[in-house]
């Protein structure tokens, strides 16, 4: 699946997905769940 960044909305959509799937993994534990979506960015980023 590609997302286009230069489009807000996909973007939000995309960050809303990777919150939900990862969300349930996650213990009140929110600085992890920052550090993966950061990880994330930084592939979609570097590709």
């Amino acid at each position: 699946m590609m997302t286009n960044i230069n489009n807000p909305f996909e973007f939000f959509d995309f960050q809303k997905m990777l919150a939900a799937l990862k969300v349930p993994a996650v213990d009140g534990n929110s600085e992890n769940l920052i550090n993966a979506q950061k990880k994330t960015l930084e592939t979609f980023a570097n590709a």
